[in-house]
Parts: structure tokens; sequence; C-alpha cells
């Protein structure tokens, strides 16, 4: 090639590239970014109690924490706007929030110390900020566990949540995960249905079970259908409108952020296409001693039905169930110290296979959660429905 051809062919193709990164950016959607937002009213704080203390003493010091995050986000088919940090004022159209939804601690002893769990659960939300409506979210957690040698004091469980909404460079951030979430989801093409956890119903049973803590202000059933949207979410990747519990005489209610300056939203939600009710049936559990060994069995139970509301045809209607069988040696002393602990943990890993078996409709695995003769029919309808909605 002649070093004319060569200078040509060389700035043809440095503005080839100049004009493909202009015209990427010129698609790229403009959301601005409101900040970190609390979902619920403020009779919800205790649902999670260090970051509401957090956001009431300094919140810039999590939005800064939270947008620095977000700079290392990869793609750019999104334009997010830093106007003011958090400040929902400042922006128009739509808008970007991370929102929390709850946070927790679970333990386990055993003779040389103890094992706490610490979970964090938010969503990546995207709303109208000029009609108060809900566009789609997605849900993100992140959990870790710490060892020490005693059960750990208020003070040190405070200390561990504050890292992980205060340090970033944490493998159990919480803004990390959120931004790792944001890089693959797919936000702005979602689907023109939309799916959602309309109804959780505690049998008689359960609510004679439960401690009076997961009873104030309806946590159990909220965190049981956070559990259900994080599992359906992650492993069918498909966003699912915010369980939202309630009504005023006709008017549904939507769901409240409350925003780093002071604004509060009911950010309305679409009208789900498909609903999804859960009826928790009793948990149940039992200790199986042996010579050298001591077993756990504890059973998570439901009904789950799919329905689309304006027929109230229903599309998927089956119980499911799952052991979570836990084995330890008997040198080992160890202690469950909170039923309910293992109790929400089996709920869990049960949403979180029947999640994973509506697509793979695996023999073995299905059989382990549910006796439903045609479930794997339901499961492929339910896919179906599904498909549409992402």
């Amino acid at each position: 090639m002649k070093p004319k051809v060569k200078k040509y062919f060389l700035r043809f193709f440095l503005s080839f590239l100049i004009s493909l990164t202009f015209i990427s950016h010129s698609w790229a959607t403009d959301l601005y970014f409101a900040g970190f937002t609390l979902i619920g009213n403020a009779n919800q704080n205790d649902r999670y109690p260090v970051a509401t203390r957090l956001f009431s003493k300094n919140n810039e010091d999590l939005n800064k924490q939270l947008y620095e995050s977000i700079g290392r986000l990869k793609r750019n088919d999104l334009n997010i706007i830093k106007t003011d940090l958090g400040k929902i004022k400042s922006g128009n159209a739509l808008s970007l929030a991370f929102s929390l939804s709850d946070e927790r601690v679970e333990r386990i002893a055993e003779k040389d110390g103890v094992f706490s769990f610490y979970r964090v659960l938010a969503q990546v939300l995207v709303f109208d900020v000029v009609e108060k409506k809900v566009i789609t979210n997605f849900p993100a957690a992140v959990q870790y566990q710490v060892f020490t040698k005693s059960i750990p004091s208020k003070q040190d469980d405070e200390r561990e949540f504050e890292k992980i909404y205060m340090d970033i460079s944490f493998d159990g951030s919480i803004f990390k995960e959120w931004v790792s979430r944001l890089e693959k989801i797919n936000l702005m093409e979602a689907g023109i249905r939309h799916l959602q956890i309309r109804d959780v119903t505690l049998d008689d049973a359960v609510v004679s079970q439960l401690p009076s803590a997961l009873k104030v202000n309806d946590i159990f059933k909220i965190q049981t259908a956070q559990r259900l949207e994080f599992q359906l979410a992650s492993n069918q990747n498909v966003p699912i409108l915010p369980y939202a519990i309630g009504q005023l005489g006709n008017k549904k209610l939507g769901i409240l952020g409350r925003f780093s300056d002071g604004v509060r939203y009911e950010l309305k939600l679409p009208e789900p296409d498909y609903v999804i009710d859960v009826l928790v049936r009793e948990f149940k559990s039992a200790k199986i001693e042996e010579k050298n060994y001591d077993g756990y069995v504890y059973g998570a139970f439901i009904t789950l039905k799919v329905v689309e509301p304006m027929t109230e045809s229903v599309k998927l209607d089956s119980k499911f169930n799952y052991k979570n069988e836990l084995t330890f040696q008997k040198s080992a002393q160890v202690q469950i110290l909170n039923d309910w602990d293992v109790y929400q943990r089996s709920q869990d890993m049960l949403f979180s296979t029947l999640s994973k078996q509506i697509s793979k409709r695996d023999d073995v695995e299905i059989s382990k959660i549910t006796s439903t003769v045609n479930i794997k029919d339901q499961f492929k309808e339910f896919e179906e429905i599904i498909k549409k909605c992402k």
C-alpha cells in the first residue's frame, strides 16, 4: 500500500471510530441519578436499622460511595447524569435510584465460635419522575459471613453493616454488587408485559409459629415476597414489579421511596399482566441424632399460583416444598440459635430451586420439590409468560 493511501486509510479509520463513538453515545439513554433511597415508610425502618441511621446522619456519604461505584460501570448505552448527589428535584424524565429493601443477620454457633451471616437486599430502580411511575426494577443482594469467638454485640453487627454500605473496596459491598447487576440487566427494552407478586398469605399455622418480631408491619410477608422476587429475577433474568401491600379504598398502593433530599414519592406501579400468589404453609423441623453426628431437617412449604388477573385464568397452581438437611459432627457441638434463621434460609432455597426449574425442568430436581403430576407443562407455560415480560 502506498504511503498516501496508508495515511488516507488511517484518517478514514480514525474518523470511522470517532463516528461510532458519537453514534454510540447518541443512542445512550439519559438517566438522572436519584441516589440512595429507602423503600417503605418510616414504620418500616426496622427492616434496615443501620442504613436508616446512616441515612439520617449523613446521606451524602452514602451517595458519594454509590456514585463512585457507578463511575466503574462498563456500558455505554446509559448516560447517567449527576446534577446534585441524590437530589431527585434536580432531574427530569427517567431517573435511576439505589433502593434499599432489607438488611438482616443470621447465626449458627459451634464449640469454637459463632458464624454470623450478614445480608443486604436492594433494587436497581428506574422510574419516571414526572409521572411518578416505576418503569422497571431488578433486585440485587449481598451476603458474607464472619466467624467470631462469641456472639457479636449489636455494635459489632452495626460495624459489619456499615462496611457493606461504606467500603466499596470490600468484596461484600452492596453498591459494588448493585453496579454489577446494573451492568448485566436490560433496563430500557423491558417487555411490554409485567409480572408481579400480588399476594402473600400466611396459613393459620404459620401465624401461630411466627415470632412477634416478624409479625410487626408484615415484615415476614414482605421478606417472603422479596426472596421470591430476587430468585425469579436472578435465575430468569426478568424484571419483577415490586411487591406492594394493601390499598386505600379502590386506590392500590404503589411503593413509597424516601429520597436523599427529603422527597417522598409514592411511585405508581404499572398494572401487572401476570401475578403470583403465594400461600406460606406451616414450617416443620426435626432433629436426627446418630452416634457420631447430629442431623437437622428444616422444611419450607408453599402453594404458588400464577394468574392472569384480567380473566383470573390460572397458569400454574402447585404445592412446593424444600427439605433443608443439615449434618454436623457431634464434636463440633453446633447449636441452631434461631430456628427462624434456618426456616427463612430454607424458604429462600426453595425459591431458588423452583425458579431454576421453570426453565431447566429436570425430573430429579423437580421431584424433590413437588409431586404435582403435570408440573413440567405448567412450568413451560410459566416460562412463556416470563419471556413476554423480559
